[in-house]
């Protein structure tokens, strides 16, 4: 066995060893691939292809100006230690700064079934991006004694470098005789960290019953066309709620 001054001359001669190695430590803050002191167009966006420069010759396009988005996913939420499931189809239209919503979800807690119907269009700029929407929530059980209620909401969207922030207000007219109108505000964080994966972390408040929440979201792109996302929500003022839910996606 090696007593300690062995081994402390071992990792002395290492340090000196690593201190004489001609190493470069490799920063890239735009992820463009190319390190920052070689860099000669810093800012470049994330969809930018570039040149040994890390300069622009072309760009990547995610998304055409007409496509459509699919998606089914999965969900839970614990209440009170019990875990309550729900599945939901989704289907998204974007036909330049406009997007058609509609969203099929079913919920095991009271076998209910609610289609969610909306509107949002999108007003863009170089660094950010107001979104404004208007939709419905139909119950579609003629069981249900819920009504229809509607919704408008207005979200503004800052981009800088690989990251977003993000601020979200919806207002919802409830038509049931024993409750109020809601509002509810969310405030995001989003990081891209390569160009197939997006993680954001959110803050979400609702006056409903006051709640407080906040949530990490994973966005991972498979391929060209296929996506997976989960989400997990911890409620902050009811230790026992907590709800995730995931989902795989095809747009085309």
């Amino acid at each position: 066995m090696l007593s300690s001054k062995s081994i402390l001359k071992i990792v002395l001669l290492a340090l000196l060893f690593i201190g004489n190695l001609d190493a470069k430590i490799f920063l890239d803050n735009d992820l463009d691939g190319v390190a920052n002191e070689d860099d000669k167009c810093p800012n470049s966006k994330i969809t930018d292809i570039v040149n040994k420069d890390g300069c622009a010759v072309d760009k990547v396009v995610f998304k055409k100006e007409k496509h459509i988005d699919v998606s089914i996913g999965f969900g839970q939420d614990k209440i009170d230690n019990s875990w309550q499931n729900s599945k939901n189809l989704s289907l998204a239209y974007y036909y330049g700064d406009s997007n058609f919503y509609l969203n099929l979800s079913k919920y095991s807690s009271d076998n209910s079934t609610e289609l969610t119907v909306a509107y949002y269009h999108y007003i863009n700029s170089l660094n950010y991006t107001i979104t404004l929407g208007a939709g419905v929530y139909i119950p579609i059980d003629s069981s249900s004694s819920d009504k229809t209620d509607y919704f408008l909401s207005a979200k503004y969207t800052y981009f800088f470098n690989s990251s977003l922030l993000s601020a979200e207000y919806q207002h919802t007219f409830t038509k049931d005789t024993d409750t109020q109108d809601t509002n509810s505000l969310t405030v995001e964080y989003g990081y891209l960290i390569s160009k197939k994966l997006y993680m954001a972390l959110s803050y979400n408040y609702n006056d409903e019953d006051d709640s407080q929440a906040i949530g990490l979201y994973t966005n991972y792109h498979i391929n060209n066309n296929w996506y997976i996302s989960t989400n997990l929500e911890k409620e902050l003022n009811n230790s026992s709620k907590l709800s995730y839910s995931i989902t795989l996606g095809y747009y085309f």
